[in-house]
């Protein structure tokens, strides 16, 4: 193999480097729910998006090397700086963003410095087309989806008016005659339109549209999402004005997975007919002189491998915290007949917890029930709401029992650790039962409350957690029940007892 062949393949192999470990730092952010598993497949049609333009690329004009070259060093630091935060909060969109920014620095430098600004301008579509895999930030999607779901509602509500069946909009609520439906963010059209706008920009490049006709393909596949949505809303109104909540239930999973399936065959056949190609000038084809040199690409590979390996260097280090201050819980199972209790799909996409531990015992000799519950959420602060959405305190009435008192805070010592419980008193069915409940922070080694979560400045925190190198500092939620105890005073001995001989430290 010649000289040049092999400083080619090792260039190319630079420029997919910060993509890679972008990727590798975004997973767990694509991840987290099904609304975000699209992320996995942006970067490799990104990828084919620059092998089509690799094959018809421009005669090459490397000029201004000591410029490109400090572009790329800069978004080598950008991605190192962006993946310091996502190693600690995860879900950050705004990391996020600095990460795949840092990439595409990167990667446009070592164009740049290898072929001029013909070869940076065929790298930035699909460096742009990346950031389809990300989530909007939340100063720009939360309004969104909030106007979309308002504008669903009130042009749904019309339109099975218009139809017979009488409804009114209430803001994102629509009050029918079978009952009340809600147009959750689920059903903003959302997703439709990010996926919509993803499938416009890649048909837009793979097809070397104008750029006049990139814009007008964009806004007409955005219309098909917001329009299919708008009938797949319409649709599950008309069901609830006509069967009641029932229908609503019975249709909605399969609506949603219908417009998504009709909304991208719709938008595909937009993309594939719509718009013109560039002149073939514009779509320069040939050889040309660029610079593969390893000076060229060495400083700025060097620079991402070492923030990468400081990243990981740096969370390898022991976390700046004591041995008491990284208290983590595990339910046992102390009897037999202990069973582990299914949760239905729906409910384990609400939780979005990352370890889920339920389980139930019937003690035959007093004819009573136990449940423990122990939830662990992941380790990124944005997560510190779902502790304190899904106590018993909430989930409890929801399901149709009654808080008749809440009883106090009752401290346990488990392992020398001091652990408060709240408790409460319920009914349901005509039975009584009491609960013991708790939110537990494992880096603090205590319990904390919701008020002081949802007082948390996220910026702080996350600051903290780099600092502190709290790589794993998520939130658990352990609570345990039991009925058919004669009074107060015997919940109270009978809950202390049992959560001592459950719980244990990791």
């Amino acid at each position: 193999m010649s000289t040049a062949a092999e400083h080619r393949r090792a260039w190319l192999a630079a420029l997919a480097l910060p993509w890679i470990a972008a990727g590798w730092l975004l997973r767990a952010m694509w991840g987290y729910d099904t609304d975000r598993y699209f992320g996995f497949a942006v970067l490799p049609l990104a990828a084919y998006l620059f092998f089509l333009w690799w094959e018809t690329r421009p005669a090459a004009q490397p000029r201004r090397a000591a410029g490109w070259t400090a572009l790329a060093v800069a978004g080598a630091l950008t991605l190192g700086g962006g993946g310091l935060f996502l190693s600690v909060s995860p879900l950050w969109t705004f990391a996020g963003w600095v990460s795949l920014a840092g990439a595409a620095a990167m990667t446009l430098g070592l164009l740049g410095r290898a072929g001029g600004w013909p070869w940076v301008r065929g790298g930035l579509v699909p460096a742009a087309f990346a950031f389809m895999a990300l989530p909007w930030p939340v100063t720009v999607g939360g309004p969104t989806v909030t106007w979309l779901r308002g504008i669903n509602a009130s042009l749904a509500a019309d339109l099975v008016s218009v139809f017979g069946r009488p409804a009114v909009a209430h803001g994102a609520m629509i009050e029918t005659g079978g009952g009340w439906v809600g147009v959750e963010d689920g059903c903003s059209g959302f997703v439709a339109l990010q996926t919509a706008l993803m499938l416009a920009v890649f048909f837009g490049e793979l097809r070397r549209l104008r750029a006049r006709d990139r814009v007008i393909l964009a806004l007409g596949a955005a219309l098909i999402a917001l329009g299919v949505n708008l009938a797949r809303v319409t649709w599950l109104v008309w069901r609830a004005a006509h069967d009641g909540s029932g229908g609503v239930l019975a249709g909605h999973d399969a609506a949603g997975w219908a417009e998504l399936g009709v909304a991208m065959v719709a938008v595909i056949i937009w993309a594939s007919v719509y718009g013109r190609p560039a002149m073939a000038e514009e779509q320069a084809g040939g050889g040309g002189t660029p610079d593969f040199s390893p000076k060229g690409m060495l400083l700025p590979t060097a620079t991402l491998v070492v923030a990468l390996l400081g990243i990981a260097g740096w969370y390898a280090l022991p976390a700046k915290m004591s041995a008491a201050h990284d208290v983590r819980w595990q339910l046992v199972r102390p009897d037999a007949g202990w069973r582990v209790l299914p949760l239905a799909p729906a409910v384990l996409e609400q939780l979005h917890a990352e370890q889920i531990d339920y389980t139930m015992w019937h003690d035959e000799t007093a004819d009573r029930d136990w449940i423990a519950l122990h939830l662990r959420w992941g380790f990124d602060p944005a997560l510190r709401y779902g502790p304190g959405l899904h106590g018993p305190e909430i989930c409890l009435p929801n399901a149709g029992a009654e808080l008749q008192a809440k009883l106090g805070v009752q401290t346990v010592e488990l392992g020398g650790v001091a652990v408060d419980f709240q408790w409460l008193r319920f009914t349901a069915g005509g039975r009584v039962f009491h609960t013991f409940s708790c939110i537990w922070d494992p880096s603090l080694a205590r319990t904390v409350d919701v008020e002081s979560l949802a007082a948390l400045d996220l910026a702080q925190e996350r600051l903290a957690r780099v600092r502190e190198r709290r790589r794993q500092s998520g939130l658990e939620r352990i609570t345990l029940a039991v009925n058919q105890c004669r009074d107060d005073a015997e919940a109270q001995r009978l809950l202390r007892s049992m959560a001592q001989r459950l719980l244990r430290r990791e």
